[in-house]
């Protein structure tokens, strides 16, 4: 007997939901033996130890500006860059830090690219030699990264500027960082850029106590002889 269309439907329909349970097993078990590749969402922050910098010209003119990170994994490698204005500033010096030493187990050191005439410093980076790290910095530790030792060139003050972490003056990448596995991840950016205020205050001289009353003592002795004169002579008009 030739089966009917609504039996045949009927029949199908009853195996749809086994079927579907088969391919659900199947795709599960067979999901973790496939390599996925796709780009890490991972990202760490990078920031300046300061956000804001009141500085005296009269008492110094450099300052130091430490940079930090935090949130990184099996950190293996760093690139970041920095700006600010040559009409106010320079960077002649930097200070390494201890998350990435700038000798070994670092590959050569940090390797800078500068531009002081436009005030960038256009790339930094450091990475660890293999066998040495990777290094782990979480909240609310900050890891080291460098120092920017930071000198005051004019004009004369009071003025105002900034200092900042750029993502796009690396001339082979932008600010990230590097894992062990070789994943690159960004950085994000906590707070606000340093804002560096330079000021001059006048300064008073002081005067040593004996010399104030040193002047004290001369004006009473020259009021006492101005006075005995006009005495003296008053004296003299009454004979």
């Amino acid at each position: 007997m030739k089966e009917s269309f609504s039996c045949k439907f009927r029949r199908t329909a009853s195996l749809t939901p086994i079927a579907l349970l088969v391919f659900a097993l199947f795709a599960s078990a067979t999901a973790g033996s496939t390599p996925c590749m796709h780009a890490s969402s991972d990202t760490g922050i990078i920031a300046f130890e300061k956000h804001s910098i009141v500085l005296d010209v009269n008492d110094s003119q450099w300052f130091e500006l430490k940079i930090n990170v935090t949130d990184v994994t099996n950190l293996k490698a760093i690139v970041f860059s920095v700006e600010w204005d040559p009409t106010y500033l320079e960077v002649p010096s930097y200070t390494p830090g201890d998350l990435m030493p700038a000798m070994p187990p670092s590959a050569t050191g940090w390797m800078i690219t500068w531009d002081h005439v436009a005030g960038k410093m256009k790339e930094a980076a450091n990475s660890f030699l293999a066998g040495h790290g990777p290094v782990n910095v979480s909240s609310p530790d900050w890891g080291w990264v460098m120092t920017l030792n930071f000198s005051y060139v004019g004009p004369d003050p009071p003025i105002t500027t900034s200092i900042n972490i750029t993502k796009n003056l690396g001339e082979f990448m932008d600010t990230k960082w590097r894992d062990s596995s070789d994943v690159y991840h960004d950085f994000d950016y906590l707070g606000v850029d340093p804002i560096v205020h330079m000021i001059s205050t006048e300064i008073i001289p002081e005067f040593p106590l004996a010399t104030v009353m040193m002047g004290l003592f001369i004006v009473a002795t020259l009021l006492a002889v101005v006075f005995k004169k006009k005495s003296g002579s008053r004296q003299h008009c009454i004979r």
